[in-house]
């Protein structure tokens, strides 16, 4: 953030695909927005640059979701919530420090792949990609540390009314996810 562009984009002019065309390439830090706003991006680009009319501008923003927020904290509903997850994350195991880094950066930490046993891969059946990539991020964790439990965070989206819809920014929360190993 220290250091602008926070948005950079460049034009490549005839592409050595022998069609001769032209690509677009735009760079974004992630705080400028977040994955539902890549797609109003793009669609407001397209349309510009066919001549299209750009729709109208979102309804709703960054400054109307914070007040939002500010108001469901000091509610007694917002209260109930912060009480929940102060109950939920109590008594947390404390942070252990990650194994240190190669003595060789060139050869990075090294990979050991092990087959997933067969009631464990029947156990995963109609499980989301999301949830078992977070159990092998824990298990991996786990073996490291040593405890029977991690927290990760978990980035999720947060558009609670559909004015947000359409607007650009980074609209994300960190959700604690507790899991037992």
């Amino acid at each position: 953030l220290g250091r602008p562009p926070l948005m950079r984009a460049a034009l490549v002019r005839g592409l050595a695909d022998g069609a001769g065309r032209t690509l677009l390439l735009v760079d974004l830090h992630h705080l400028v927005a977040d994955a539902a706003s890549i797609p109003v991006l793009a669609e407001e680009l397209v349309a510009r640059y066919s001549g299209a009319p750009l729709p109208p501008p979102p309804g709703l923003g960054a400054p109307d979701l914070a007040v939002w927020q500010r108001e469901l904290r000091a509610s007694v509903a917002g209260q109930a919530h912060q009480a929940h997850w102060q109950a939920v994350l109590a008594d947390l195991p404390p942070p252990a420090p990650l194994a240190p880094a190669p003595a060789d950066p060139g050869r990075g930490a090294g990979l050991h792949l092990e087959a997933i046993p067969p009631p464990l891969a029947a156990a995963l059946t109609g499980s989301t990609p999301f949830s078992r990539l977070a159990a092998a991020f824990a298990l991996a964790l786990e073996r490291q540390r040593g405890a029977g439990e991690v927290v990760v965070g978990a980035p999720v989206l947060v558009r609670p009314h559909p004015d947000l819809a359409r607007a650009v920014g980074l609209f994300v929360e960190t959700v604690p996810l507790r899991l037992p190993v």
